[in-house]
């Protein structure tokens, strides 16, 4: 191992394939995490995810299901998996294609860590029942109009709303995530 200072961002392509044997007690890993994209390009002021990566950078979505056929092949055929990506939606079409490809071929269970409302439709929703995702969470943030709009997140309370109707239409469990302690928040 080595330590590779850069001014620039890496291609995310340029990556290799994590060596799962590298992981501690990966032979007893019941669940396998992945990041397709990384950052965000949102700029919400509570999230340090633009301040961290910059710029959106998407993998491609063949090699995200080459390492999770190859950590299936290699860790267990039961493994199931988790998105981390800070904002998988980013590109819908691109995450869809990753949705059906892994419905397709991987066929374990999934789940995904977060979401926002904006990238929240019956298509995708349609591929989670598809990829087996027992629950789905959306980042409300806050619910207080006044507070909301001081967060810069870019997506209205009405989508937020909306998102979670469609959810609960689609059968698959929500949950909903708020940040305590913004600017302008208060207990009442």
């Amino acid at each position: 191992p080595k330590i590779i200072q850069t001014k620039e961002l890496v291609d995310v392509n340029d990556l290799p394939i994590p060596d799962n044997r590298l992981f501690y007690k990966y032979e007893t890993m019941t669940h396998y995490p992945i990041m397709t994209s990384r950052g965000c390009p949102n700029q919400c002021i509570f999230c340090a995810s633009f301040g961290l990566s910059r710029k959106w950078r998407a993998r491609k979505v063949e090699d995200c299901i080459k390492e999770l056929e190859k950590a299936k092949k290699e860790i267990s055929p039961h493994l199931k998996f988790v998105v981390f990506d800070d904002n998988p939606t980013v590109n819908k079409k691109r995450f869809n294609e990753f949705l059906d490809l892994y419905s397709k071929r991987i066929k374990s269970e999934l789940t995904i860590v977060n979401t926002r409302a904006d990238g929240i439709d019956d298509e995708f929703l349609v591929l989670l029942k598809k990829c087996k995702v027992p629950l789905i969470s959306i980042g409300v943030e806050h619910a207080h109009p006044a507070v909301y709009k001081l967060i810069n997140k870019g997506e209205t309370l009405e989508q937020i709303e909306k998102a979670c109707k469609l959810v609960k239409k689609h059968k698959i469990k929500l949950a909903v995530s708020f940040v305590i302690g913004l600017p302008e928040d208060n207990l009442e």
